[in-house]
């Protein structure tokens, strides 16, 4: 059996725990870094694309994009299967395997790109025609569709040849190209308001963002191939990666189905302006939820790894510790930035978009309960059993859509928000019922690990220092940014209460060994 790689292994347990924290830190620092661009652009650039574009074709810019992130994981699962069997293979130093399954999946997401995305771009047209858009935007937001659904078929393509180098735990080049493509973005959707050109100019800007980051990603994971060993997979294991993806699949698709449905049904039953109202809150709360899922392709790869290289046996202690430290952290992220959300959203956009504010904190709650259980669908899949987690997203997606469809008409968007957050509370609860049931070993029960009273006290905290300076609390990005800082001596509390004041001290000045110690002490 080969070695785990070296900076996640250590003999000693604590020394073990500081070389995986360690890891999972430096992927996550390449991560967030890229996570903290878009969360700028949106911050800065939202309110200047409202005014420029004007809210009803901004609402039809928003729709469309959702539907883009829908095509997106309909690429029969090839990308998350791929990071599992990647990682993997990078535990064990097979590149041979690597480039077989890379050759393989390339060949079937390219199959599935000519014939379903090009079935939708045929009647694209129409699809936009049975929603509630103005007739003089139609023409617009069909070009947009299209160009979305030919970039969606390279960015597929493109994320096989991104899960290469994620697996070796390299993300600084990924983050790179997205922030790159993100002042691509900013400069093209600055040209497009001074020109006038409307949803054309930001088709032709998206186009330009995707060219630079193929250039970049493929010959940088093709150096980390054998290609003498090009080839298809056996025909084993290549049952066993499809079976696996096409369980990838229906849970990409129900999980984006659950979270694309709202926009999508707002469109349908209420005026487009609606859908900039619902997903103006939408998007910045899932910005927030975002900011730590930055930690999971790194918590992935070292999973993965470490199952490749020591079994489910040696990788087991790793992923429960891992998966505390995810709980304790996201409930504390989830408490403060749910907390101020409100009152960010609100200074940001005006009071127009209040009912933005209420829709990015109610979001947030069901994320939070989501975040908890994200470490434990990555254990589930690279156990190989990817069926847990669709199982749970099926469960999200059909009590979202009923209770979608019953709330929309009278209580319009907060009804809709409300579905959605139902449907996350009960799918994790689902999925964690299943996974003690049913893993080999079981699970902890993940809902222990939640400090509910420090996130209690450190949400009090922020509201009430919102509502303090909320009198002189100035507007626009100013304003957002004004909040987030507020909300920042909640974090403070919440750090104290659940390390302590010395552990705190130590993480506020960059040292993390005291983390370790901590949470192991409720081992």
């Amino acid at each position: 059996m080969s070695a785990a790689p070296e900076s996640v292994v250590d003999e000693r347990p604590d020394g073990s725990r500081r070389g995986l924290l360690g890891a999972v830190l430096r992927g996550s620092g390449w991560q967030a870094t890229a996570q903290i661009a878009p969360l700028v652009v949106n911050i800065v650039l939202t309110p200047l694309v409202i005014a420029g574009l004007g809210v009803d074709r901004y609402g039809l810019f928003l729709l469309v994009n959702v539907i883009g992130v829908v095509l997106t994981s309909a690429d029969g699962g090839m990308n998350a299967a791929a990071l599992r069997y990647f990682s993997i293979y990078a535990g064990s130093g097979d590149r041979a395997a690597a480039t077989r399954l890379l050759v393989t999946a390339s060949l079937a997401v390219s199959a599935i790109s000519v014939v379903a995305f090009g079935a939708f771009f045929a009647v694209a047209g129409r699809a936009l025609g049975l929603l509630q858009i103005p007739q003089a935007l139609l023409d617009e937001g069909t070009f947009l569709l299209r160009t979305l659904i030919v970039i969606t078929s390279v960015t597929v393509l493109r994320g096989l040849f991104a899960a290469v180098i994620n697996a070796q735990q390299r993300f600084a080049l990924t983050s790179i190209t997205i922030n790159l493509g993100h002042l691509i973005y900013v400069v093209g959707v600055l040209l497009t308001l001074q020109q006038g050109w409307g949803l054309y100019g930001i088709a032709m800007t998206l186009v330009a963002q995707q060219a630079m980051a193929t250039l970049l990603i493929v010959p940088a994971a093709c150096r980390l191939l054998d290609w003498r060993a090009v080839g298809f997979m056996p025909k084993t294991e290549r049952r066993e990666f499809l079976r696996y993806a096409m369980h990838m699949q229906w849970s990409n698709l129900m999980t984006l189905v659950t979270f694309g449905l709202d926009s999508i049904v707002v469109g349908a039953f209420l005026p487009i302006r609606q859908v900039a109202y619902y997903q103006t809150g939408a998007s910045f709360a899932l910005q927030l939820r975002n900011l730590p899922l930055n930690a999971l392709p790194p918590i992935q790869s070292v999973i993965g790894g470490r199952v490749g290289a020591e079994g489910v046996d040696g990788a087991r202690p790793q992923f429960e510790w891992l998966q505390r430290l995810w709980v304790v952290g996201t409930a504390g992220w989830g408490a403060v930035a749910g907390a101020a959300a409100g009152f960010g959203v609100t200074a940001w956009l005006g009071p127009d978009f209040a009912i933005s504010g209420v829709v990015a904190v109610m979001v947030l709650v069901g994320y939070v309960f989501s975040l908890w259980s994200n470490v434990l669908e990555v254990w589930a899949q690279a156990l190989g059993r990817p069926a847990l987690v669709s199982n749970a997203a099926t469960v999200a997606m059909l009590i979202n859509l009923v209770l979608t469809l019953a709330l929309i008409v009278p209580f319009g968007i907060l009804g809709t928000v409300t579905a959605t957050v139902v449907s996350q509370v009960v799918a994790t609860l689902w999925l964690l019922h299943l996974a003690r049931r049913r893993l080999p070993g079981g699970v902890r029960n993940f809902l222990r690990d939640v400090p509910l009273l420090a996130c209690l006290l450190a949400a009090a905290v922020v509201v009430g220092l919102e509502l303090l300076v909320l009198p002189v609390l100035p507007s626009g990005a100013l304003g957002l940014l004004t909040a987030g800082l507020v909300a920042a001596p909640g974090l403070l509390v919440y750090a104290l209460v659940v390390l302590g004041p010395r552990v705190a001290w130590d993480v506020l000045h960059g040292r993390f060994s005291g983390v370790s110690a901590t949470l192991s002490r409720h081992d």
